[in-house]
């Protein structure tokens, strides 16, 4: 059976437990409003027993403004590094979780 080509995801993503936090991410919405409204959803199932870490580009308007009204205030500053020529292919405003520093 071919999958069906007509269905595409309009936000996926994950939160995940580290060592001394939980982790919000990564994800990605198709649209601000996806994007949005998954990091609500995984914010209301994550446990409060530990801290919170939520790393999100800072190109990502909507993103960072949701985060400083749900109490998140910056905590420290990542940079993307990259090897190569060209470009990096991605647009920053469909990403509103980053995957944790360690992960790469």
């Amino acid at each position: 059976v071919a999958p069906d080509c007509r269905f595409a995801p309009v936000a996926f993503g994950f939160r995940r437990a580290g060592e001394r936090a939980h982790y919000l991410g990564p994800f990605t919405g198709a649209t601000p409003e996806a994007g949005l409204a998954l990091a609500e959803r995984l914010l209301s199932r994550c446990p409060r027993d530990r801290p919170l870490f939520w790393d999100l580009p800072e190109s990502n308007k909507a993103a960072a403004s949701l985060a400083s009204r749900l109490g998140f205030a910056p905590a420290r500053v990542l940079t993307r590094m990259r090897l190569g020529e060209g470009a990096a292919v991605q647009d920053p405003a469909r990403i509103f979780g980053l995957a944790e520093p360690g992960l790469g």
